[in-house]
């Protein structure tokens, strides 16, 4: 932990492991579907654009098919 107080994973496994949490987040609650965007432009757009609040939205990095495993795993339609 640096002086911002913020952990940042320094492996690939580390990186898609903490992408995680925002799906057990949004599982926890009561959302059905994930909606997952690949960064911050995207979920702007889908905000934006679409009307989707960011709490119903996960971001997946470089990670979509990681991501799209972890949600199924974790109940997401």
């Amino acid at each position: 932990i640096g002086t911002t107080g913020i952990v940042k994973p320094m492996s690939e496994e580390g990186f898609k492991n903490s992408l995680v949490p925002q799906l057990k987040v949004m599982k926890a609650n009561g959302c059905e579907t994930a909606i997952l965007v690949p960064g911050r432009i995207g979920q702007d757009l889908a905000e934006q654009v679409l009307g989707i609040h960011k709490n119903q939205m996960a971001e997946t990095s470089n990670f979509i098919g990681f991501m799209l495993e972890k949600a199924v795993q974790i109940g997401f339609k």
